[in-house]
């Protein structure tokens, strides 16, 4: 079965929702966790999410160890996630699909976020002011070399100019 959702940020914590066959909501633990992701949030005054699992049911990757969801290669579950680039005032995006946050991976590829390291998949890191802080020197620098280059072929035309008149002169005298 193929389920395509967009998940639902509870707190800065991770979780997803699926109807289930008979077509109730049911919360799925994303992410795999250490014995630090002990957390419990009061959800709607009557339901209680909590990063500490029970059953394997009640994880994404339906493996469920010492009470924390654990990642399981056998889960066909792909994660996919905007990749953007930037070159000065130009940019562009495209969704890459992979490995989720966190889970273990060999290769950049390998991961939705296209970043690999340690062993375990990175989140695709936007941090909007920086970009743009990156985008303006990237500008600033293309302005600058545009401006050296103009200045060059300028000094080359005048060179150039002052040359052929030399000779002109020379050739009359």
């Amino acid at each position: 079965m193929i389920i395509v959702s967009l998940f639902q940020r509870i707190s800065k914590k991770k979780f997803i929702r699926f109807p289930d066959d008979h077509g109730n909501m049911k919360t799925y633990i994303i992410y795999t966790c250490e014995k630090s992701c002990n957390f419990t949030l009061n959800y709607n005054s009557t339901h209680y999410v909590s990063y500490k699992c029970t059953k394997d049911s009640e994880c994404l990757y339906n493996k469920c160890v010492n009470n924390y969801c654990v990642f399981s290669s056998t889960a066909s579950v792909e994660y996919c996630s905007n990749i953007y680039h930037y070159l000065a005032m130009f940019e562009y995006a495209y969704i890459h699909c992979g490995k989720a946050p966190y889970i273990p991976c060999k290769n950049d590829d390998e991961c939705s976020s296209k970043k690999c390291g340690k062993n375990s998949c990175n989140n695709v890191d936007y941090k909007e002011y920086s970009i743009r802080i990156s985008q303006s020197l990237q500008t600033a620098e293309i302005s600058i070399l545009l401006i050296i280059i103009s200045i060059i072929w300028c000094c080359c035309c005048c060179y150039r100019r002052k040359k052929r008149n030399n000779l002109t002169k020379v050739q009359n005298s």
